[in-house]
């Protein structure tokens, strides 16, 4: 980035409080149908979204409230780190998904799909609603919150923290799924790390 980029880059308006609300719901609204995705070939992927899609197949509770009740430690942790409009716009960010997960099936149903697909499809999906949170200042909370913790204060890539975490998720994930599914999971996390990895990297944008 040459020293004009730099100062185009800066002098960039804030997003507006209409245009964050629209921004969320529309990553909402993918991560959202990356997960429907997933669930529905029997898939479990990374991040907080992996660790509700197996506590939710363990313990037989809606993905919904799972989320929800995953993300509120992480949420003290975002509460320290990033400040009150920080941790908000991520409480809205995961409340809009677990709305919207639990409304999509209701009005969207989706057929036959090969498992291999849907593992990349959802994936890209959950990395692409991350990402349009995450350029608006927010976080779909849990382990994206502690990543991009990560990247800011010390340099390390949000997608490369991600990845080791997602790893141990689908090791923990043969407790549930049979390991061909297992290994396409893994396929899932390779997907989502790969949007923020080529898309979101240090000193480029800010998390929060």
């Amino acid at each position: 980035m040459t020293n004009n980029d730099s100062n185009v880059s800066k002098a960039t308006p804030a997003h507006t409080l209409v245009e964050d609300l629209l921004a969320f719901l529309t990553g909402a609204i993918f991560a959202a149908l990356g997960v429907q995705f997933l669930v529905n070939a029997g898939l479990i992927t990374g991040g907080t979204v992996g660790m509700a899609l197996l506590a939710g197949g363990l313990s037989g509770w809606p993905f919904p409230w799972v989320y929800l009740l995953i993300n509120l430690p992480f949420f003290i942790f975002g509460l320290v780190i990033g400040g009150w409009r920080y941790i908000v716009r991520s409480v809205v960010a995961v409340l809009l998904v677990s709305v919207a997960s639990r409304g999509l099936p209701l009005v969207i149903e989706i057929g036959r799909a090969d498992a291999a697909v849907s593992s990349l499809v959802g994936g890209l999906l959950v990395g692409v609603g991350m990402l349009i949170v995450i350029r608006h200042g927010g976080s779909l909370g849990g382990l994206n919150i502690l990543s991009l913790y990560l990247q800011e204060r010390i340099g390390v890539s949000a997608g490369k923290t991600q990845l080791t975490v997602d790893t141990t998720i689908i090791g923990l994930s043969a407790l549930l799924l049979s390991a061909g599914n297992a290994l396409l999971s893994i396929l899932s996390v390779v997907a989502i790390n790969i949007v923020l990895i080529t898309n979101h990297k240090a000193g480029r944008y800010s998390g929060y």
